[in-house]
């Protein structure tokens, strides 16, 4: 199996609670008629990776990458994380397909795989800790929804959704423990609003705004167009607010 040095990344979801023993990895799955996945999950989110596999032929002779019919294994994160510590970046550049990792499917016990890297004769390989558990029916917690039933679908910058993640856990004392509320539009051109937390007892109330990438190039800068509520009434000093590349955020103290 090739497995892209990205698709590893989902590892960062794992679990580190050992009562979660079959989250400390992260699933590893083929099924036929189906891209590969890898999944993974702490129980309170949960990540999943899908790729269009390379022709393993094409991988430098040394490595055992052939394909198997169906495959459900859980790979260690720890695992993960030196498997991609293997890629060599220069390498991918030259050559596409060394991108991947090769993960030996023949090698598979009930406690190691074997994982490996490179041109013959400097390839690099690492034995993997293969998790004795069973990884949780992750489709179940899925939506099934057909498309008819969707509402409506906003595509959003990921690199902004951090940046506002970022900023709710920076502003909210315990952010970490504030529930974030997210207002979707009507219209999918609108802007996404978020908020958390409240002005009682002296606390404070944050909001922010995000543009869809299907949207305007700028934000609405009054909560009617972005069809959200108004922001609670603001206490002295005056509303700090702070404008990023596609995003408002709006401090109430």
């Amino acid at each position: 199996m090739l497995i892209p040095k990205e698709a590893l990344e989902v590892s960062r979801l794992c679990s580190d609670e050992v009562v979660r023993y079959a989250l400390t990895g992260a699933l590893v799955e083929r099924v036929k008629g189906r891209n590969p996945r890898m999944v993974a999950s702490n129980g309170k989110y949960l990540g999943i990776v899908e790729w269009a596999e390379a022709d393993y032929r094409d991988y430098p002779a040394g490595h055992n990458a052939e394909p198997s019919e169906g495959r459900r294994f859980i790979l260690a994160a720890d695992s993960c994380r030196e498997a991609i510590k293997l890629h060599d970046k220069r390498s991918a550049r030259t050559i596409p397909i060394l991108n991947n990792i090769v993960l030996d499917e023949a090698s598979i016990t009930e406690q190691a795989v074997s994982l490996s890297y490179g041109m013959n004769g400097s390839a690099k390989r690492i034995e993997g800790k293969v998790i004795d558990g069973n990884f949780p029916d992750y489709s179940a917690v899925m939506p099934q929804r057909k498309p008819k039933e969707i509402a409506c679908e906003i595509q959003l910058s990921a690199e902004l959704l951090k940046t506002v993640a970022e900023f709710f856990l920076k502003t909210l004392d315990k952010g970490r423990g504030v529930p974030l509320t997210l207002t979707i539009p009507k219209d999918p051109k609108n802007a996404v609003t978020f908020d958390a937390g409240n002005t009682a007892d002296g606390g404070i109330k944050a909001y922010a705004v995000l543009m869809p990438l299907t949207g305007a190039p700028s934000l609405p800068m009054t909560p009617e167009a972005a069809e959200v509520p108004k922001p609670e009434p603001a206490q002295e000093p005056a509303p700090e607010t702070a404008e990023g590349q596609g995003f408002k955020v709006e401090v109430i103290h």
